[in-house]
Parts: C-alpha cells; sequence; structure tokens
C-alpha cells in the first residue's frame, strides 16, 4: 500500500467568555514536517493574538493521506 500525504490542516479551539461552545478557528496549508510540539506552540500564539476574552482551549491537527495500491 502507498500513503502520500496531501494536506494537513490545524483547527484551533478557543473558550470564549460567556459562551457555553468553544469557537473553532480553521488554519489550511500546514507544512508536512510540522510536529505535533510546534502546532500546539501555533496555538499558543494564536491565543496571545486573540482578545483577552478568548482562552484556548485546544488544537487539533487533521492530516490527509491518499492511499493507494
Amino acid at each position: 500500500m502507498k500513503q502520500t500525504w496531501e494536506s494537513t490542516k490545524v483547527q484551533v479551539y478557543f473558550n470564549i467568555e460567556g459562551d457555553q461552545d468553544p469557537e473553532k478557528q480553521t488554519i489550511s496549508d500546514v507544512k508536512e514536517e510540522a510536529t505535533d510540539e510546534e502546532i500546539l506552540e501555533f496555538g499558543k500564539i494564536l491565543e496571545k493574538l486573540a482578545p483577552a476574552t478568548a482562552a484556548l482551549d485546544s488544537v487539533v491537527s487533521v492530516k490527509s493521506i491518499r492511499l493507494s495500491e
């Protein structure tokens, strides 16, 4: 079986003061070599740029891999 990387996206979830559900921001075109530590650090950087009422909840890495024979 052949695996071919197609893309990586990052979903950053923020808890917003006064809202029950977290807010999601999606970033596309993340490099293939990005490590879990780099992706989490990226989420922390975005938290610093977000409004004071937003706190980082979690970061999700979504990788698309094409499978073929």
